[in-house]
């Protein structure tokens, strides 16, 4: 069940016309205009509206409003998070390269925002491409899952142990609904969109971890992200009593063994015997691509060396980390995705559109890159964490204005090019290389060139 809106340049609106509702030609035989037996007045006429594909690109449109405002609520939440005793400040402005490392709050309400916004963005991402979509049935999906998962479950929280919660999102999640790692169409836009995830159970590392983990959150468990080089995998988070005990009360009356891929032997006898920390990481990976797999760090690196062709080392220090992955990060890594596959295909409106998507994760949702003054407290830790992202942010953000610019001139959307590519060029001299300056430089002034010649005559 496709369902996949036509996509194409957006249409001008000195070219759109009303179109009558209902079947058939307005005017023709049967119809109120063409039947003669109407008053004529337009009262009786039948109600004009606009195209399915300009309604279309309507919601297009508002998706990526809704989405800034939502970047707005993330950067709210990293401004708490920096602010509470003992934080980092992590990256706030978050990154898709390989190394970025988690940050934010700690704590069980801190995560559970974390997750529920990026289920939130997640979905107002994949409207680029599907306006149409239903989110109440994507929630509805994941509801059902864990659903069921809590039915293989123990109903005593305390014996709810992390890796017996995965074992029963595996045989759900990879058995019962049978999803897998696409990797017949890998670079299938449809992979990004979690909707269609959802709906053909396939997709890519990203989305099934975000499927993973929001079936986790409904149990009561907590799986952080790990941005891997390559590859994105999950890393379960001990419980505490509260979230496993909600979690317990979903439980339906059906009971069963939970089996899925088996996890290390040891490492599921530091889970299960209350030995270690009460909190914190299980320092063991999960890999959503390869049907829920169990690993050691280890493991994982081996896995990447081969997949990337060079010698990978994942720092120690990431896996003890207890704070959630910061959401700017994860949705960033799904628009780049995205945007490699739009830009390998050359479907320059869609580019265009995750671009602009981009740049609202960076910025927050507004025109400026840096959060309010947080509190005294934790003024040095959010200032440290501000002087270490502006850089690389800033030359993101840089890139993606001329990015932005080079799909309006493609589209001959050429006054827009001209803002966006002279936006690219006032940027710091020290971000941009001479040579690709002096390029966008020529488009800009080709851009300028086109406007002249396309400026309608005057009477």
């Amino acid at each position: 069940m496709q369902g996949v809106p036509p996509r194409g340049r957006p249409q001008r609106v000195d070219r759109l016309r009303p179109q009558a509702t209902g079947s058939g030609d307005s005017g023709g035989p049967g119809s109120e205009a063409g039947a003669g037996g109407g008053s004529g007045s337009d009262v009786d006429a039948e109600p004009l509206t606009l195209g399915a594909g300009v309604l279309s690109r309507m919601r297009q449109l508002r998706a990526l409003d809704e989405y800034r405002q939502l970047m707005e609520e993330v950067a709210e939440l990293e401004l708490r998070q920096q602010q509470q005793p003992g934080s980092s400040g992590g990256r706030g402005g978050g990154g898709s390269s390989a190394d970025s490392s988690s940050s934010g709050g700690s704590g069980g309400t801190s995560t559970a925002s974390c997750s529920e916004l990026l289920l939130r963005g997640a979905l107002l991402i994949a409207r680029h491409r599907h306006p149409e979509l239903d989110e109440a049935e994507v929630r509805g999906v994941l509801d059902d899952m864990a659903r069921k998962a809590s039915a293989l479950l123990p109903a005593e929280a305390e014996r709810r142990y992390p890796l017996r919660v995965v074992a029963a999102i595996n045989r759900v999640m990879y058995v019962d609904y049978g999803f897998r790692g696409n990797q017949e169409d890998y670079y299938s836009a449809d992979n990004s969109c979690i909707n269609k995830v959802v709906e053909r159970r396939v997709g890519i590392p990203i989305t099934l971890s975000l499927v993973y983990m929001e079936v986790g959150r409904r149990l009561g468990l907590t799986l952080r992200g790990v941005n891997l080089p390559g590859h994105f995998m999950m890393q379960p988070v001990r419980m505490d009593a509260a979230g496993a005990a909600g979690a317990a009360g979903a439980a339906g009356p059906e009971s069963g063994p939970a089996t899925g891929p088996a996890a290390p032997a040891d490492a599921v006898a530091a889970d299960g015997d209350g030995g270690g920390d009460a909190e914190g990481p299980l320092e063991v990976l999960i890999d959503a691509f390869k049907g829920g797999e169990v690993c050691y760090p280890a493991e994982a690196e081996e896995r990447l060396s081969e997949l990337l062709g060079a010698p990978v080392r994942i720092d120690p220090q990431l896996l003890k980390e207890s704070r959630p992955l910061p959401p700017r990060t994860f949705l960033l890594r799904m628009l780049s995705n995205l945007r490699s596959v739009y830009l390998s295909t050359q479907q320059v409106d869609s580019l265009l559109t995750v671009v602009k998507f981009m740049r609202a994760t960076l910025t927050g949702g507004g025109e400026a890159t840096a959060p309010p003054p947080p509190a005294a407290a934790a003024a040095a830790a959010a200032a440290s964490a501000a002087a270490a992202a502006a850089p690389r942010d800033a030359a993101s953000l840089a890139a993606l204005a001329r990015d932005e610019g080079l799909c309006y001139f493609a589209l001959k959307r050429y006054p827009e090019a001209v803002e966006a590519l002279r936006e690219y060029l006032v940027a710091d001299p020290s971000l941009v290389s001479p040579e690709e300056a002096q390029t966008v430089a020529a488009v800009l002034e080709e851009a300028r060139r086109r406007m002249r010649i396309n400026r309608p005559d005057r009477d």
